[in-house]
Order: C-alpha cells, then sequence, then structure tokens
C-alpha cells in the first residue's frame, strides 16, 4: 500500500530493464500503478520483450522503451527531458566479476560513469526518488566490480546529502 502510494501516477525510469534484475523491478513496479514506466536497457530485443510482458501484465500502465546505454550522457538527458520521471530504478551495471577483471575500464565507465550520469539527470530533471540496486560485492570490495559499485553507492549517497532527495542504494 505504502509502495502504491509512492508509485502511483508516477514516471517510474528503470535502467537496465532488459536484465534479471530490472526486468523483475518492471514487473513488480507495474503492480503498483505507476502511470508510466519507461524501461531502458541496451539491447532492443531485451526491451521489446519486457514491454510485451508488461503489457499483458498490466495492460492499463503505459509501457515505453528507450535503447540507451547509461554512458551515453546526451542520450539519457533528451530520455530525461522527454519522460521526466519522478522515481528511477538504477539497476544497469556491468553485474559480472570476471568481466569486470578483464575490462576493468568498461565497468569504471558502466558502473561509475554511467551512475553519475544517472544521478545527475535525475537531480537536473527533479526526480524525486532515486534508488541504487547496490551488491553485497560493494562492501569492503576485493574487486573491480566490486570497488565500481561502492563507488556508485558513494556517489548515490553523496548526491542524496547535497540535495535533501530520496536517493539511497
Amino acid at each position: 500500500e505504502q509502495l502504491s502510494r509512492i508509485l502511483g501516477g508516477k514516471v517510474v525510469l528503470i535502467t537496465g530493464a532488459g536484465g534479471t534484475l530490472g526486468s523483475e523491478i518492471c514487473r513488480q513496479a507495474s503492480e503498483l500503478t505507476p502511470a508510466r514506466i519507461v524501461c531502458l536497457g541496451r539491447r532492443a530485443e531485451n526491451l521489446t520483450a519486457v514491454r510485451d510482458e508488461l503489457r499483458r501484465w498490466a495492460p492499463d500502465v503505459d509501457v515505453a522503451t528507450e535503447v540507451c546505454d547509461v554512458r551515453e550522457r546526451g542520450r539519457l538527458a533528451a530520455i530525461f527531458a522527454v519522460h521526466c520521471p519522478g522515481i528511477v530504478f538504477h539497476a544497469a551495471a556491468k553485474k559480472e566479476i570476471r568481466d569486470a577483471e578483464t575490462n576493468p575500464a568498461d565497468a569504471v565507465m558502466v558502473n561509475v560513469q554511467g551512475t553519475i550520469n544517472v544521478v545527475e539527470l535525475a537531480l537536473e530533471s527533479n526526480s524525486e526518488m532515486l534508488i541504487f540496486t547496490s551488491s553485497t560485492k560493494a562492501f569492503q570490495p576485493v574487486s573491480v566490480m566490486g570497488a565500481t559499485k561502492r563507488l556508485g553507492e558513494m556517489i548515490v549517497s553523496s548526491a542524496a546529502s547535497l540535495s535533501g532527495r530520496v536517493f539511497f542504494s
């Protein structure tokens, strides 16, 4: 009931919506009658599958898909400007430890710069809430992936402190 009051009637943007975690957030959010769910992700085919499922699952909820990588600040800014999300779930991330260890620069760009982009644009577009999906690996990190997720937590925490907004991980 409390979540329905938070999400009900709002535009909800979910990054990483084509992934396992992001698509589950989409499913759960659709049950809480938001005005619109904006599914953002890098792979059109995954977003199409999520959109089609949500349209069957919650036919009264407007569902939009946006193909975008969170590293693409200009494209991301255009999406925030068009949809003006009130609530942002940031689930886009490099989550595979092995992948992050072999491509540390890519992990930094997605997990750190991508988070900076999403947080700054949420602030600029006056989003009232941002939820960053973190990782247990971010607690006392011992890997590149864990360290980048920890930096993401710190970025979100700092934005919350400086802005007074409800941004958390």
